[in-house]
């Protein structure tokens, strides 16, 4: 593409995109003759119309018409849209979704798709944007979640070929939801040199990347769910359920059929704990017939879904059942120190599989079963079977201590099990290792890199993570690394970052580096420096301290002096002090946690002074963006609630201090935490 203003922002563009596609291998130029190009817009006026396959699904017709809209906003032009192969066939077209015509008008191309691949080439008169689709309207409809979503489609090729259109080619960026993060560049020409382009993202589940933007989550379509349609998450081809299948089991079944639950180490059937928690009796095979019911109704909802939960409920270190059968499943005895139920829970996902199989033999279904917990090692005796699909629960994203190597645990881990499985699903469980779910600036967008290149040249086939909040303002880069890199996993990591700063700041993008990268090497040193790195974010005060605020302050100050006064130059400042909102929050944070662990020490009037701090962060939340930290998420119980508030707040707030087993073993390392 030609831009005829912005001249030294488009050399960096063109640069870094033609690198990015020729590093992955399927950037094809066809001809280098200046007299070849295809020429979609010239002095912002356009002839050339956008013609979109016959009965395209209404997502797809959306994504066709924001193409349309994008191309006006860069040039000013605004293409026809047409629906359905015309009868006169124009000399010059953009084609979108698979027609019969193109294998005449790209007769070199092959339009036999592999699941998601996307396929983008422009000869001297025509342009083709397509991929795979699979759509059916009489089940478009479905139902997860317990909420009803509309114009569902099996696969999604042509609307992620549009948005990848939409990034490499006319360059448009989509770096947080809404307003703020969008960036184009105008230019009064559009044209390309003839070109071939093909790609099948690895991960073909990537809707569960972001909790909060997961099919189903939200009835409503939000500013964040269109991002990650505009990013390729969200229409992805393959769903996963990536919590815990039997934690409505108790109350739907306790009274009829009381056999199937877990003989506890107090010889009684029924839960230790949570009611959530309780496990099964997995030896009992009236549970297949149950399960197999559920998996019918699930169907029902969603006749795409295609690989099922078989996840024993959560809290993971008690409650497995004791019978005897159950135990004739284990080669390691449960009671162990080190204790193995891999045997165990594959030998009840391979069930299973194999029940789902005989009453579904003209169906590819799979099963979804989590190494998690005493999962987590190698079966010694059972092998899953192919349609067995392992789900890693190895929590070394975010948590690393070390450059990226294949010494650490978690990530021998995983090892392990791809070693031993061809596809993987890769559902690391985040947690809060510096504050992640406090909306602290707990990020590693550089390691992210890493994790995702090792991950994708290990069987992982999907991804679905926990505990990304959206808390914009404190974390963003993170969530705009993390979505590129469940596209493309191999993406440069320097080209890639270099964009982001000097699109999404501008004239301040130096300065905006150097303070996103200091908040990365703060964060590091302090999660580096804990023995008890699980529970570093209740120390946060050693690192971010008023110093490290007050110099914090300051790179942020020095970056908004590099933005000029003018109207061109407003958004750049606007996302500065976007981020500013969130150090401020960042601080009340780190003083109420101050506070806090007075209050730990027996210091009453401390807990006095976290009320009046969270008195100013409730303020705080009326002022600020709503993007900028999800307060849906940080829920304080105040004075004179009764009820504790939610367990992730456990350390911020008077009814819910760290105590107990935690608080133990923080004062055993001799961990200083004021």
């Amino acid at each position: 593409m030609v831009f005829q203003k912005s001249i030294f922002l488009f050399t960096r563009l063109a640069v870094s995109l033609v690198f990015t596609l020729l590093i992955t291998g399927e950037h094809r130029i066809v001809s280098d003759n200046p007299l070849d190009e295809f020429v979609l817009v010239d002095k912002g006026q356009t002839s050339i119309p956008v013609i979109l396959y016959k009965d395209a699904p209404p997502r797809t017709v959306e994504a066709a018409k924001e193409l349309i809209n994008y191309i006006h906003k860069i040039s000013g032009a605004r293409p026809e849209l047409i629906v359905g192969e015309p009868k006169r066939i124009p000399s010059k077209a953009v084609w979108v979704g698979f027609q019969p015509i193109l294998k005449s008008l790209f007769n070199d191309l092959d339009f036999n798709l592999k699941q998601e691949e996307v396929l983008i080439a422009a000869t001297r008169n025509h342009l083709v944007i397509l991929g795979r689709d699979k759509w059916n309207a009489a089940c478009a409809n479905v139902t997860i979640r317990k909420n009803k979503l509309q114009n569902f489609q099996d696969e999604y090729g042509t609307v992620n070929a549009i948005y990848t259109f939409l990034q490499d080619y006319l360059g448009v960026r989509w770096f947080m939801p809404g307003e703020l993060g969008e960036d184009y560049m105008k230019s009064s020409k559009i044209a390309f040199k003839p070109f071939g382009y093909r790609y099948a993202p690895p991960f073909k589940a990537r809707s569960g990347l972001f909790v909060t933007m997961t099919p189903g989550r939200d009835a409503k379509e939000s500013v964040s769910e269109i991002w990650s349609q505009r990013n390729r998450i969200f229409y992805s081809s393959m769903y996963i359920n990536g919590g815990h299948k039997f934690s409505t089991w108790w109350e739907k079944y306790s009274k009829k059929y009381p056999d199937i639950f877990a003989l506890t180490t107090k010889s009684l059937r029924k839960p230790l704990y949570n009611v959530k928690d309780v496990k099964l009796c997995i030896s009992n095979t009236l549970i297949d017939e149950l399960w197999l019911m559920e998996v019918a109704e699930e169907l029902k909802g969603n006749p795409f879904e295609k690989i099922f939960n078989v996840n024993e409920n959560d809290g993971y270190t008690s409650g497995y059942c004791t019978c005897a059968n159950c135990r004739k499943l284990d080669v390691k005895d449960m009671f162990d120190k080190e204790p193995n139920l891999s045997d165990r829970h594959i030998h009840f996902a391979n069930r299973l599989a194999l029940a789902l199989k005989k009453k579904y033999p003209n169906k590819s279904y799979k099963v979804n079963y989590f190494a998690y917990g005493p999962d987590q090692p190698l079966p010694l005796r059972e092998k899953p079977l192919e349609s067995v699909v392992v789900t890693a629960v190895s929590n070394f994203h975010l948590r690393r201590k070390t450059p990226f190597n294949q010494g650490e645990e978690k990530i021998n881990e995983y090892l392990n099990w791809s070693g031993l499985v061809d596809e993987m699903i890769w559902r690391p469980n985040l947690g809060s290792p510096v504050g992640l779910q406090w909306g602290m600036p707990d990020i590693a967008p550089n390691q992210a890199f890493d994790d995702f290149d090792f991950v994708a040249k290990h069987g992982t086939i999907g991804l679905y993570f926990d505990s990304f909040h959206e808390h914009w303002a404190t974390q963003g880069p993170q969530y705009y690394v993390t979505a590129q890199l469940a596209w493309n996993p191999f993406a440069n990591r320097e080209i890639l970052l270099n964009d982001y700063y000097q699109r999404f700041y501008g004239p301040a993008a130096v300065a905006m580096r150097i303070y996103w990268e200091s908040i990365e090497k703060s964060r590091q040193k302090h999660l580096t420096g804990k023995k008890m790195s699980n529970y570093a974010r209740f120390s946060i005060g050693e690192t971010y301290s008023e110093e490290w605020f007050k110099t914090s302050n300051k790179l942020l100050d020095d970056a908004i002096g590099k933005i000029k006064h003018g109207e061109k130059e407003k958004k750049f400042r606007r996302r500065i002090e976007f981020v500013k909102e969130g150090l401020k929050y960042s601080q009340l944070i780190v003083a109420i946690r101050r506070e806090m662990i007075a209050f730990e020490k027996g210091d009453k009037k401390a807990g006095l002074k976290v009320e009046e701090l969270w008195s100013q962060v409730l303020k705080l939340k009326e002022s600020t963006d709503p993007l900028s930290i999800n307060f849906i998420y940080i829920k304080h119980t105040g004075k004179g609630e009764k009820k504790k508030g939610h367990a992730k707040m456990v350390g911020l707030e008077p009814l819910q201090p760290v105590e107990g087993v935690i608080l133990r073993k923080i004062l055993k390392e001799k961990i200083v935490i004021e």
